[in-house]
């Protein structure tokens, strides 16, 4: 393949991941850029080359199944909703700080700042989709949900890109004391890992849910744990179907995933009209319309503020104001 052809699927990729991160489930954006997607994939299985067609009919399958994936959604809503208690916190910490001082909230340099991000983030799904999954969950990010490798068809071209863009993931040889800590919190014989083990002994083996394969999922999970180097989901017994690591480290087969995805499946719930109404009024086209609706004191602040009822409107509002 060309490296152009290269450059156009890693474009389209990393625009539907980055407007899913960033929550934008509804936009007219996301759209967009997955059926530019589609598009460009049910182009390429339309081709003479008999492994770019197997190839590229594969990928568009699995595309498919991961836009209308239900486990998908509500992924990227709870990354969402972890992104904003970050911010919430720093900028509850900021404005604390402000008020000390007196000094204006929203930085004056806010658009510079906006599109500096946007690019940070759109280079780190980039570099997230190009980067090989060869090594265990205890080496990779916790915010990476799909970690596909670049198929075949991609990976000449692929490789010379990689050179320039790909970080180098290995442990530095003076890795500071707090990394070192960190991969060692989970280690065997930690009393973490103890706690862990001390959880795994006393479940109930009749109580464990077992495939039509014939696997404990909870054994499985158990097994994997041991062998990751820090923090990972399968410690605390939860299993995300869309963690390809499974499929790479021989824990479940693809089929075994499916199952665990549609077993028991539950809808998010709807968010409020209200709370909707509110999260669409920040849709601006510039940042001197932001500030304007930053600016606007809502009937809910204030003496009307009641933190058990107000609570999702105050946070979208700190959320916004430190971005």
């Amino acid at each position: 393949m060309a490296s152009n052809d290269i450059r156009t699927f890693l474009r389209q990729f990393s625009a539907v991941k980055f407007y899913k991160y960033k929550g934008w489930s509804n936009s007219r954006l996301r759209q967009d850029a997955e059926d530019d997607l589609r598009q460009y994939l049910q182009k390429l299985s339309a081709s003479d080359d008999p492994l770019v067609k197997q190839k590229s009919t594969r990928l568009l399958g699995r595309f498919e199944r991961m836009t209308n994936s239900k486990h998908a959604e509500r992924y990227w809503n709870q990354m969402m909703i972890n992104e904003e208690r970050e911010l919430t916190k720093n900028s509850l910490f900021i404005l604390e700080q402000r008020r000390s001082q007196h000094k204006n909230v929203i930085e004056s340099n806010i658009h510079s700042e906006h599109i500096a991000m946007s690019q940070k983030t759109t280079n780190e799904f980039i570099s997230e989709i190009r980067s090989p999954r060869t090594m265990l969950p205890g080496d990779e990010s916790p915010t990476t949900v799909y970690q596909d490798e670049i198929p075949d068809i991609f990976a000449d071209d692929e490789k010379k890109e990689r050179e320039v863009f790909t970080e180098n993931e290995s442990v530095a040889e003076g890795e500071s004391k707090e990394e070192s800590e960190d991969e060692g919190i989970y280690a065997a014989g930690s009393s973490t890992w103890k706690e862990v083990e001390e959880v795994f002994r006393r479940m109930n083996d009749s109580q464990k849910w077992k495939l039509s394969t014939g696997k404990v999922v909870e054994d499985a999970l158990f097994e994997y744990a041991r062998r990751c180097k820090s923090e990972h989901l399968s410690q605390s017994f939860i299993v995300d179907p869309d963690d390809t690591s499974y499929i790479a480290h021989g824990v479940f087969t693809e089929g075994e995933l499916t199952e665990i995805e549609e077993t028991d499946t539950k809808s998010l719930p709807d968010i409020p009209i209200d709370l909707m109404k509110y999260m669409n009024s920040f849709r601006k086209s510039s940042i001197e319309e932001l500030r304007s609706q930053l600016s606007m004191v809502q009937d809910w602040e204030g003496a009307n503020f009641r933190r058990e009822y107000h609570f999702d409107h105050d946070w979208i509002k700190n959320s916004v104001h430190n971005l």
